[in-house]
């Protein structure tokens, strides 16, 4: 898989995923977070480029919670 795939996967994953908020979501990110294949930051930047229709702070929450548990 080419970086540029990598990164076409994680937006997609962002934009599905995430919204759905699920366990195995949840352990997905954590995954991509512990392994460095995304920074928080950069997932936070990705999240807030969803459809403003989404609950993006309720996301990004969300995704701050699986960044926590990344460094455990």
């Amino acid at each position: 898989m080419t970086r540029e795939q990598l990164e076409h996967v994680i937006r997609a994953a962002a934009a599905i995923k995430c919204v759905a908020q699920r366990a195995k979501d949840a352990r997905f990110i954590v995954v991509m977070l512990k392994d460095r294949m995304i920074t928080p930051a950069t997932l936070e930047q990705r999240m807030r480029q969803l459809d403003p229709q989404q609950p993006i702070d309720a996301i990004v929450a969300w995704a701050r919670r699986r960044a926590a548990e990344a460094l455990t």
